[in-house]
């Protein structure tokens, strides 16, 4: 520090800037006591220093005393708990974020069943759960899930037949009676969720009634489902007695639940009743046999684990107070690629 010459401040002189520093002030208090000598002014400003620097090491002193090495782990401690709240704060909003996103999936999952149970029905829906279910690790599986059901309409009506398919790479064609149909104004075809087919054809004409057909490949196999459409007009009906006559008789076979189903179509007035025999031995709903009556005069026999059943020849007895009709039946369709005659 240089120390300033006493004699050559003047404290009277205007000049001298008033605001002061500490030594300043020390140095016109000195000068306000003329009996001061210059090395007595030079030993209290070096006593001053040293006061400085002892109150500024005691004030650090007292600072860093001022926590002791407990407090100052337990600080530590404190720091180290909030930033284990904070990263605990962050894992529960990430939490969060991922169930909120996996209830979202589940009810855009929950959105397309209830679509398709509204649009298919609740049979429909269920064919295709229990597919998925029981077929996960083989989606290359080429099948019908839901085969084409038959229909009836009104002329003049739009009529919409839908099945659902199992497989990758498809390549899908309609027919009607042997000839292939394209996508028209009439004709709309489509898929849907869960590889569902549809046709639907508009404003029907009695020239539309035939056997429509879904036939799917993927370049190594194929497969079919086919029914009957029915265009009624209304104009011609009449309520005359009429004897039985069995139109059709067709298999399905579903590879989900491993069934085998017959189906056939009978008209007559009064309605006939329809009997199933088995080797002339009458079938009745029992836990292997299932026999349904629809609507539109069709028929069908379900028989579950029809591998295991014993081979033999189906009979379809219709009758009615007018007459009767009688076919014989044998059993053909396709399991694994390869045919079985039942």
């Amino acid at each position: 520090m240089t120390t300033p010459v006493v004699s050559d401040i003047d404290s009277n002189d205007p000049s001298v800037d008033l605001k002061l520093n500490d030594d300043e002030e020390i140095i016109l208090n000195i000068l306000d006591e003329p009996h001061i000598k210059v090395e007595e002014a030079e030993e209290i400003l070096e006593k001053h220093e040293e006061l400085e620097e002892y109150e500024e090491e005691n004030i650090i002193s007292k600072v860093v005393s001022e926590y002791t090495e407990e407090e100052l782990a337990e600080m530590e401690a404190e720091r180290l708990q909030e930033e284990e709240f904070e990263r605990e704060r962050l894992e529960a909003e990430q939490k969060q974020m991922e169930m909120l996103n996996m209830l979202r999936e589940k009810l855009a999952e929950l959105a397309k069943w209830n679509r398709i149970r509204e649009e298919e029905g609740s049979t429909f829906m269920n064919r295709i759960k229990r597919f998925l279910a029981q077929n996960r690790d083989d989606p290359s599986n080429l099948c019908f899930v839901n085969h084409l059901p038959n229909t009836t309409v009104m002329e003049g009506k739009n009529v919409r037949i839908s099945c659902s398919v199992n497989g990758t790479d498809l390549e899908v064609k309609w027919f009607k009676d042997g000839k292939e149909i394209h996508s028209n104004d009439r004709y709309i075809m489509s898929i849907n969720l869960y590889d569902i087919l549809s046709l639907e054809i508009i404003n029907c004409f009695t020239e539309d009634s035939g056997e429509y057909t879904c036939v799917i490949t993927n370049g190594e196999k194929q497969a079919s489902s086919s029914c009957f459409i029915s265009v009624c007009d209304m104009t011609s009906f009449k309520a005359e007695p009429r004897s039985p006559t069995i139109e059709y008789i067709k298999d399905r076979y579903h590879c989900m639940n491993d069934e085998l189903e017959i189906e056939c179509r009978v008209i007559g007035t009064p309605r006939p009743i329809v009997t199933w025999f088995r080797n002339n031995y009458q079938l009745k709903t029992d836990p292997f046999y299932t026999i349904t009556e629809k609507s539109h005069g069709i028929h069908t026999l379900l028989i579950k684990n029809p591998i295991c059943r014993p081979k033999g020849f189906y009979t379809i007895k219709a009758k009615n107070s007018i007459g009767e009709d009688v076919q014989k039946h044998v059993a053909e369709f396709f399991v694994g690629g390869k045919k079985v005659v039942f």
